[in-house]
């Protein structure tokens, strides 16, 4: 790396190259952090909200909900002031959209988020430090699962409702929240029947907000200030399995080639040959709005992309998470074959999991697929229906700046950027109803912190919740 920045160093030189070609997307330098005090009521109805065991699980879809229920009815009692001045509409069973009315015609904006939670594995079970569900009141620290992903966007905008509420404000569009009860195992009978609801109805939103981007600190390479992410478009989704099948038999005389051989050849193959790089637009406004804060060189470097972008790319294919974002992946989750150790395999499968790049589709990538496997023995089969990727949300619409004001407001010492959701959420559901969608979970978050999500020790301070709170009293103050 160093005798790359001194190859730059002297390209500069050489070309001249501008240097000073950004500029910032923040109002003033590094400003100081707000320190609200910490609304230890609102801390209070998050813990206990996370104490219901809402669990969804593909598995075992039915288990969770008498939880999700008892939420719903803790909702309605803790929250009397939206419930009165809503209308609520149960949907697909367990799911909620409440109905706030604007007192003008301008197209509404839905807020979303999920009830539901991800089960807590066993194995990861021994390091919990506290109880997944059932965690006291602590005044400093909200802990359990669904704690950020995603209850604190479910009781974040109910408490920042009934404080509007109850200052009087009305809205002047229509506001819808929405709650999905199945998010954690594909939405189809919440999010997908809460947007077929609004479809049916003719409603057709400014935009949408969904979970998605945090406040990330410590975590964007080159850049110092914490980034808000207000993810702009979403990778697309695919599943395939490819099964091998042929002759089993005593592993004591093998043959040259068994099945299992054949698989592994095929998936050596694939992880050889990934798929090609690109800096899709969300990218490439991340850069525009990271560029300009990063240290030297390379603030310099990305305001020189035309030149320097394979630099910047092979940078960004050394952390997973950047390399995620300029490319369609690849993971082999399940690889499946044999029964005993002396008995060779018939039958070998492997489901691989895709997540795909906007600008790609699901036919390309299968088409890919075969290309690079090569082999007729291998037979490709889709696992259900893939969910192609989004498109990519303007930057510079009404709805990007809404939430750049209010992040502004709260989170005064971060740089606002657009960025691509490698993950999937409920917001693929609504393409038919929003005209933007954003991705945008308003939590300081660390490495550490992340961690937790779908993992252990899933918490966040009381600090930063409060903080979240106040980020949408604001953005739907504006409204």
């Amino acid at each position: 790396m160093k005798k790359i920045l001194l190859a730059i160093g002297v390209l500069l030189v050489v070309l001249g190259i501008k240097t000073a070609v950004f500029v910032s997307h923040r109002t003033e330098g590094l400003a100081p952090v707000n320190n609200f005090p910490a609304d230890s009521s609102a801390v209070l109805h998050l813990q206990q909200a996370v104490n219901f065991a809402t669990i969804s699980s593909e598995d075992d879809p039915l288990s969770g909900l008498p939880a999700i229920d008892s939420m719903v009815t803790f909702l309605q009692h803790t929250y009397p002031e939206v419930f009165q001045a809503m209308e609520c509409q149960p949907i697909g069973g367990h799911s909620l959209l409440l109905h706030w009315k604007g007192t003008n015609s301008s197209a509404p904006v839905i807020f979303y988020a999920h009830l539901d939670v991800v089960p807590v594995e066993e194995s990861a079970n021994n390091t919990w430090r506290f109880e997944p569900f059932g965690e006291p009141f602590n005044y400093d620290t909200i802990r359990g699962r669904g704690t950020v992903d995603d209850k604190a966007g479910v009781i974040g905008l109910l408490e920042a409702t009934t404080r509007l509420i109850k200052n009087g404000h009305r809205p002047k569009r229509d506001i819808y929240i929405a709650f999905g009860h199945d998010e954690e195992s594909g939405g189809k009978n919440g999010a997908a029947q809460l947007a077929k609801y609004l479809e049916e109805k003719g409603i057709k939103a400014e935009w949408l907000l969904d979970e998605g981007g945090l406040v990330a600190e410590n975590m964007v390479p080159f850049v110092t200030p914490p980034v808000a992410l207000i993810m702009t478009a979403e990778k697309g989704f695919m599943s395939v399995e490819l099964t091998t099948n042929g002759n089993g038999g005593h592993s004591s005389f093998p043959p040259k080639e068994t099945p299992m051989d054949i698989m592994i050849a095929g998936l050596q193959r694939l992880h050889a040959s990934p798929f090609e790089r690109s800096a899709i637009p969300a990218l490439e406004g991340f850069m525009d709005h990271t560029g300009p804060e990063m240290t030297f060189p390379f603030n310099v470097i990305f305001a020189n992309r035309w030149l320097f972008r394979p630099i910047i790319l092979n940078e960004y294919e050394k952390i997973p998470e950047a390399s995620a974002m300029i490319r369609t992946t690849m993971a082999c989750t399940i690889l499946k074959g044999g029964v005993k150790d002396n008995v060779l395999p018939s039958h070998v499968s492997a489901t691989l999991n895709f997540r795909i790049l906007p600008g790609e589709t699901s036919a390309e990538v299968l088409a890919s697929l075969a290309e690079k496997l090569d082999d007729e023995r291998i037979i490709i089969r889709m696992k259900g229906k893939p969910d192609e990727p989004s498109a990519v949300s303007s930057s510079t619409s009404e709805g990007f700046e809404a939430i750049t004001k209010a992040v502004r407001a709260v989170f005064p010492d971060a740089i606002v950027a657009p960025s691509l959701s490698i993950a999937a959420t409920d917001s693929r559901h609504f393409s038919n109803v929003a005209k933007d969608i954003y991705r945008f979970l308003p939590i300081r978050m660390d490495r550490s912190l992340l961690s937790g999500m779908h993992g252990a020790n899933e918490r966040i301070s009381a600090a930063a919740f409060t903080e979240t709170v106040h980020f949408y009293e604001n953005l739907i103050g504006q409204q």
